[in-house]
């Protein structure tokens, strides 16, 4: 349920409508900044789906049909932390190997538009 695109698609759509809602005209001014946060939470689904050991039902409750884009290095938890041992410490290095690239060079590209656009 957690990763179904439709339940999390109208808890998105009740988040927009409310803070709509509360922040008036000023919503207009940060819409970009509440379509960054609903591009990030969509994300989310395909980061899961990286996984090697895992499968999700985006699509539930309307199908039962699993995704799963499986990188072979990638892999949950065998335990939730304390304690840090060796395979939990794999388990950030090759997420940390595997994700921060993007971020920075997606960082990068976000000050260079910003600064663009001065």
């Amino acid at each position: 349920i957690s990763h179904s695109i439709i339940i999390n698609g109208i808890l998105m759509m009740g988040l927009v409508l409310a803070l709509r809602g509360f922040a008036g005209r000023t919503f207009l001014r940060y819409r970009w900044v509440v379509a960054g946060v609903l591009a990030a939470w969509l994300s989310h689904f395909l980061l899961d789906t990286l996984y090697a050991d895992s499968t999700l039902a985006i699509f539930w409750p309307l199908s039962q049909a699993t995704v799963s884009l499986p990188i072979p290095w990638l892999k949950t938890m065998p335990h939730v932390p304390p304690p840090f041992d060796s395979q939990i410490m794999r388990v950030f290095l090759f997420e940390a190997l595997t994700f921060l690239p993007p971020l920075v060079v997606t960082a990068f590209l976000c000050k260079k538009v910003s600064v663009k656009s001065r």
